[in-house]
């Protein structure tokens, strides 16, 4: 918020070598003043960027302008200009959009105000012009602050990507280790398995030959044993054989020999 107050249009400012700087600013751009209308409707065109230049610093009341700095008819000057502008204060806030404009339109009345000298008209009408100015080097600035914003932005959201993707690889990476890991536990636990298994695979082995050596030398003696059974059983079989043979050898001859003796003894007898 800017208020200009006048209180005491004789004492000496304490801001005149400030505004002495502004104003020579202000005629440096002279050549580009514009006319008031055309400067008035284009910055009520502009509304909307008006609060990039609202100021940030206010006029005590107890601070006067003398723009010509002490002169006797400038003096007087600055007098007409503070008692007119004390039926008014001008109160510019942020948030107000038309700031700018209303700055310019009093600006104007003044310049239009018949009291004033051709010095003090200049100086408004420079003022105005660096005014003007200003304004378009803020609109300047402020695109370029768009496209700043627009960089930071897209820089954000690149930002954010990329990070997202780093972590996802990260954690692909992450999960591929620990599988990795996982897999050679894994190889690492089937190849004791399997040389254990081996182990018992020989072992299995000579348990076998060691049986079938055994089973061959079982088989042998079994072999052995059914020979002589059956060499046994033949000598038996013969035996008994001639045992039989004798047996009716010795019965025939009983029977023959009882025969000649019951022959013997009939023939003993007479007839």
């Amino acid at each position: 918020m800017i208020t200009v107050k006048h209180t005491n249009a004789g004492s000496t400012p304490p801001k005149i070598n400030a505004l002495k700087q502004h104003r020579d600013n202000a005629e440096i751009f002279s050549d580009n003043t514009i006319d008031n209308n055309d400067t008035e409707d284009e910055l009520v065109e502009g509304n909307d960027t008006d609060h990039l230049l609202s100021p940030n610093a206010s006029l005590n009341n107890d601070e006067q302008i003398n723009p010509l700095g002490g002169s006797q008819s400038s003096t007087s000057s600055s007098k007409s200009l503070y008692s007119t502008t004390t039926s008014f204060n001008i109160e510019v806030s942020q948030t107000d959009g038309a700031s700018i404009a209303e700055l310019i339109r009093h600006s104007n009345t003044l310049i239009d105000n018949n009291h004033l000298d051709g010095n003090t008209k200049d100086l408004i009408m420079n003022l105005n012009s660096a005014l003007l100015k200003s304004k378009s080097e803020a609109n300047q600035y402020r695109i370029k602050s768009e496209l700043l914003a627009i960089s930071v932005k897209d820089a954000d959201m690149r930002y954010e990507v990329e990070n997202e993707i780093i972590l996802k690889q990260v954690e692909r990476l992450k999960n591929q280790t620990e599988n990795f890991d996982e897999l050679a536990n894994k190889i690492i636990h089937q190849k004791q398995t399997l040389k254990k298994y081996k182990y018992e695979i020989i072992a299995k082995n000579k348990e076998i030959n060691r049986l079938r050596s055994k089973l061959n030398v079982i088989k042998e003696k079994s072999e052995q044993r059914k020979r002589r059974k059956s060499d046994t059983s033949i000598h038996n079989n013969s035996g008994n054989m001639l045992n039989t043979l004798g047996l009716l050898a010795s019965q025939v001859l009983t029977e023959e020999q009882e025969l000649s003796q019951r022959e013997n003894f009939i023939q003993s007898f007479p007839r």
